[in-house]
């Protein structure tokens, strides 16, 4: 956590608390005070108040009963995230196999690659960091800025779902298959088939989710203790 001076202080402001907030270093529910974090980041509180308001619009930061706190998501607020997913990443996924270039084809290949060797070694970090990439790299090549948009505000939450308690929905399962499934479909150009495999991929999702919640938690809503 460090501010440059010579940097527009609300921006950086707002990139340190939500790193921090995004790598686990704030729990779920957790209290946040403005003066604290303008006395940790070394600067007034104006670009803090500033910096809490967006990361209070992208929904990081909640205000509960008075106070400022770090997200706590609940089961619905997962599948609720997973459902926008379902259609806006199928779009994304559609919109690639008409733009993405030659070299954004070979990073996709690159990345399922890398995320075989993960999941051969069972590095469950190193697996979310590609799963992440391999989507991410999906979504910018559909060359639709709105679109990317909204899909990094849901992101942001779910990078901090999964870091806050990603071993309660971690698949284990053929979800790479899918992977290269909806790559095979995007490098063919295939503009139905595309939508059609990440739309399939995302619902898999949102099954285990329901499985895994009835099964680990007897049906009880609350995702994140």
């Amino acid at each position: 956590m460090q501010i440059l001076k010579s940097e527009n202080l609300h921006v950086q402001a707002y990139n340190i608390i939500k790193k921090a907030i995004l790598e686990g270093q704030y729990q779920p529910g957790e209290k946040i005070k403005e003066i604290k974090l303008a006395e940790i980041l070394g600067v007034s509180r104006g670009p803090v108040r500033e910096a809490i308001r967006i990361l209070v619009q992208e929904g990081l930061l909640v205000q509960i009963n008075g106070h400022l706190c770090v997200y706590k998501p609940t089961f619905q607020d997962l599948v609720d995230l997973y459902q926008c997913r379902e259609s806006l990443e199928s779009l994304a996924s559609g919109l690639a196999a008409k733009h993405i270039t030659d070299e954004e084809s070979e990073e996709l290949s690159s990345i399922l690659q890398q995320t075989r060797k993960a999941i051969a070694a069972n590095n469950r970090s190193e697996i979310i960091q590609w799963n992440t990439l391999f989507h991410d790299k999906i979504i910018h090549a559909s060359r639709n800025k709105e679109l990317i948009n909204v899909l990094n505000t849901i992101r942001s939450k779910v990078l901090f779902m999964r870091n806050s308690g990603h071993h309660a929905y971690f698949r284990e399962d053929d979800f790479i298959d899918e992977h290269e499934a909806v790559y095979r479909m995007i490098v063919a150009r295939d503009e139905v088939n595309a939508v059609k495999e990440m739309k399939l991929h995302i619902q898999k999702d949102i099954e285990k989710f329901y499985a895994l919640i009835e099964k680990t938690q007897g049906g009880n809503s609350s995702f994140l203790k």
